[in-house]
């Protein structure tokens, strides 16, 4: 997608989202106890929705590029805990074990191919603070990515990587919109290790931001839709190609009892870099 084009689909998404706000008095509405625990999928970390102790295993399914590599099609599975030690303080971390294959075979010193590899990926951690304001809800936070997953197999990143992000989130009645912004310092990055192609390239901070709303749509049961977006993270190098990455994505969150929930999502690659298409499913239960 042309970057003039991504631009105004995001515009709009932020104009639908947050324009009925000028309509609003100095008093918001007040969203239902199961509508603060519903949580965005492209921003699930950043979401200033109400802090909680979450437990959740879910999978993924990537296609058409998976991580930092175009042109391939894995799976990922794995769990996502976030403890709240003390009000309005969240911190959390997830990993997953990942599985995926290239289109294409690249060919590796002494005649070998590689096609994809299996393994744990890297880990991320993240911290947030959510700001005891009333009318809209404010967080800012840290992430932090650790190099836990094999570079070499394509699997992890490497390095560590810090990210910093502010966000807001608010309940207009019919629905509540949410939206961030974050900056991400991304050091240099080796695809494959240093025996198979493409050679290193150049990390750069990179922008990423989004905007969505979540939507009731009967009891216990909410739709989100959102749109993401992330500058490119590297300069372009030989046989390795980069751009933005952007996505919309579709999801649900259904509360069928108590404190477990069942999300499922589709994401939509709008760039390049995006997997084409993404389906997300997993179980949560807070305690």
């Amino acid at each position: 997608m042309p970057p003039r084009y991504a631009a105004a689909v995001l515009a709009a998404v932020f104009c639908c989202t947050f324009a009925p706000a000028r309509a609003q008095t100095s008093t918001a509405s007040v969203p239902s106890t199961e509508e603060r625990y519903q949580r965005m999928f492209g921003q699930f970390i950043t979401d200033p929705a109400t802090t909680s102790q979450w437990w959740e295993i879910g999978m993924r399914g990537e296609f058409g590029s998976v991580g930092p590599i175009q042109n391939a099609d894995g799976w990922a599975i794995g769990p996502t805990i976030a403890i709240s030690p003390m009000k309005e303080l969240e911190l959390g971390g997830r990993v997953d074990y990942i599985d995926y294959t290239l289109d294409n075979e690249i060919n590796g010193p002494g005649g070998t191919d590689f096609d994809g590899a299996s393994g744990a990926g890297d880990i991320e951690l993240w911290g947030k603070y959510r700001f005891p304001t009333e009318v809209v809800q404010v967080a800012a936070g840290a992430i932090l990515t650790l190099p836990t997953g094999s570079e070499n197999d394509g699997l992890g990143s490497g390095k560590v990587i810090p990210a910093i992000f502010g966000a807001v989130r608010h309940n207009f009645g019919q629905f509540s919109g949410v939206a961030h912004l974050g900056v991400r310092f991304n050091p240099d990055f080796d695809p494959f290790g240093d025996d198979i192609p493409p050679d290193s390239v150049n990390g750069k901070s990179s922008v990423f931001l989004g905007a969505g709303a979540v939507v009731p749509a009967m009891d216990r049961l909410f739709w989100t839709a959102e749109i993401t977006v992330e500058s490119e993270r590297f300069d372009a190098g030989n046989g390795f190609d980069t751009d933005s990455d952007i996505r919309a994505i579709v999801g649900a969150n259904w509360s069928p009892v108590g404190n477990h929930n069942i999300r499922a999502s589709v994401e939509a690659g709008l760039s390049d870099q995006a997997p084409d298409f993404v389906l997300t499913g997993s179980y949560v239960y807070r305690f």
